[in-house]
């Protein structure tokens, strides 16, 4: 028979990633127009440039790590096996996108787009167990205002170009960790 260990290793393809965490001094959530949840659709997005390169399967981006007096806002990218040979073509595609979309800023149209997604997202949420839920509103009571705490994470009603400018102007090689893993 086979250990049930050896089912959890099942999978023995290797996992190949590069992530950008980009350290800032933006609170990104206790908002109701977090610019993390602004930026990351677009950075991922049509003006990406690193699909079309063949070297990544997916891309991810929006809040990570929050801490007393910022956040770390983070880019990941799940790497072809092309595509882990050339982690600092990726970086750079990262940044220039992150350019152009500062250059372009981003538009109300945009902003209302993923607004309605964030609702939907909310209307149609699976509910977790009580327990992991209860624990998660707690959380959020930190971020949110009380009556906020339980759609908080969906929450997108103020559109403020003014953050997502100021969070698009930390997000720079100085203030970036970078995670390979292959």
């Amino acid at each position: 028979g086979t250990s049930p260990l050896a089912l959890l290793n099942a999978d023995t393809s290797p996992v190949r990633s590069v992530m950008l965490s980009l350290t800032t001094r933006i609170l990104l959530t206790a908002c109701a127009g977090s610019p993390a949840v602004a930026l990351g659709d677009p950075l991922v997005g049509p003006p990406a440039r690193v699909p079309a390169s063949g070297w990544a399967q997916a891309l991810s981006a929006g809040l990570g790590l929050e801490y007393d007096g910022g956040a770390e806002f983070n880019v990941g990218i799940e790497l072809t096996p092309a595509g882990e040979k050339h982690s600092d073509e990726i970086i750079a595609l990262v940044y220039q996108t992150i350019a152009l979309i500062r250059d372009g800023g981003i538009e109300d149209w945009l902003y209302r787009e993923q607004q309605n997604v964030a609702a939907q997202r909310f209307r149609f949420r699976e509910i977790p167990e009580p327990i992991s839920e209860a624990s998660h509103l707690a959380g959020n009571l930190h971020d949110y205002p009380a009556a906020e705490a339980i759609r908080g994470d969906y929450l997108m009603e103020q559109f403020e170009p003014q953050r997502i400018a100021a969070l698009l102007a930390q997000l720079t090689p100085q203030n970036m960790q970078v995670t390979l893993t292959s």
